[in-house]
């Protein structure tokens, strides 16, 4: 089935068809274990950032274990594409990255994206409800935020 299937593919685009790539499942289950309620981590986001647009996705979230963020950041060095200026910038290494986080054992996680007027990157909230940034092209962590603009218009969790 799946034969006649990529040869079909390959007849509609005269080209090879490359398979995706799929991350191997992390052998390494997180330590991070302490919840977050959706109304406490709102008000908390929304102390710091009261202009923003917040989403929550979950009731619930898991503050994140620094041990684990070391760990997945130093997994994900791996699966990052190559920057392309407008085709593969900062909006899309913040959605790959939240992309990659969710995976079994790891999609709980209090990460999501954060969106300034001028740029896109990561944010978790850490085991002491302090918000910290990941810089998604280099994986740097800061608790400032990176770019010019610190007018935060988005954060999705």
């Amino acid at each position: 089935m799946w034969t006649s299937f990529i040869k079909w593919l390959l007849s509609l685009f005269n080209k090879p068809v490359v398979p995706p790539i799929i991350p191997a499942v992390i052998k390494y289950i997180p330590i991070s274990k302490l919840p977050i309620e959706y109304g406490e981590l709102y008000n908390l986001l929304h102390t710091a950032y009261p202009q923003a647009a917040i989403f929550l996705s979950d009731s619930v979230a898991i503050l994140c274990h620094p041990d684990d963020i070391a760990y997945f950041l130093a997994e994900y060095e791996s699966s990052k594409p190559p920057y392309i200026a407008e085709y593969y910038d900062c909006d899309d290494y913040a959605v790959h990255m939240v992309g990659e986080f969710s995976i079994p054992d790891w999609a709980g996680l209090c990460i999501g994206e954060l969106w300034t007027t001028t740029h896109a990157f990561n944010i978790i909230i850490n085991e002491q409800k302090q918000i910290l940034f990941i810089e998604p092209q280099t994986n740097e962590i800061s608790t400032n935020l990176f770019g010019t603009s610190t007018n935060v218009v988005l954060i999705k969790i």
